[in-house]
């Protein structure tokens, strides 16, 4: 796969590039988007153990099998958020964007399902069930509006339309972030090229790319920790 190849090896460049252009712009941002994957794996590990305790001498056949079963799908959602928080930053160490939008949408829907299964522990097993695209679209549509609403209590709502209209559809916004042009002169011939790039960070304009990063680290990296990012009635 020598094109492949070819594209996995300029990512291992272009991660050594943004680093530095990480630092250029802030020394601390590193670290402040790796603390944020280590408190995403602290909270699922402390979720975890509060799980282990919930279910310590639960019969299998009792009445709270069902309560359980929510929490447990609420610990998936949340392990999934972490995930796709990593794999956010990951892409945009290799200069993608399209992408890491697209983790961001995922994350705001994982975030509203999680609120919503813990107010309404039926929906779990509703969400759970969903086996055909023709289920998912009714679940999508029954709860859509309760679905937005959380995301408004976390100033996420205009986040998770903007990152759909991005990410999730073909519109010409995402096209122009890996669009490139060059002109050339070969004799008396005036040669255009242009082209569509994997890599959508534009060294003659970072700023563009970089407000996303930050958006990304305050928008998903918080979801973590409560006293950066809580939703109107949580502690």
């Amino acid at each position: 796969m020598p094109e492949i190849d070819r594209l996995l090896a300029a990512d291992e460049a272009n991660v050594q590039t943004m680093r530095r252009v990480f630092a250029d712009y802030s020394p601390a941002l590193a670290e402040l988007l790796n603390t944020a994957v280590e408190l995403y794996q602290t909270g699922n590990r402390a979720f975890g153990q509060t799980l282990s305790n919930e279910t310590r001498g639960i019969s299998p056949d009792g009445p709270a099998v069902e309560r359980i079963q929510a929490i447990w799908l609420r610990g998936l959602l949340l392990t999934r958020i972490g995930v796709l928080y990593s794999t956010a930053v990951a892409d945009l160490l290799r200069m993608r964007l399209t992408t890491p939008l697209g983790c961001v949408r995922l994350q705001c829907e994982s975030l509203a399902l999680v609120k919503l299964m813990s107010k309404d522990p039926a929906v779990a097993h509703q969400w759970m069930g969903i086996q055909t695209d023709q289920e998912g679209r009714a679940f999508f549509r029954r709860y859509q509006g309760r679905l937005k609403a959380i995301l408004e209590g976390y100033a996420l709502a205009e986040t998770y339309d903007q990152t759909s209209g991005v990410a999730l559809h073909s519109r010409f916004i995402g096209v122009a972030r890996g669009y490139r042009t060059a002109r050339r002169q070969d004799g008396h011939r005036i040669i255009q090229s242009e082209s569509i790039l994997a890599q959508e960070f534009d060294g003659k304009n970072p700023d563009l790319f970089m407000v996303q990063v930050f958006n990304i680290l305050h928008n998903t990296g918080a979801y973590p920790c409560p006293s950066l990012r809580c939703g109107a009635g949580d502690q």
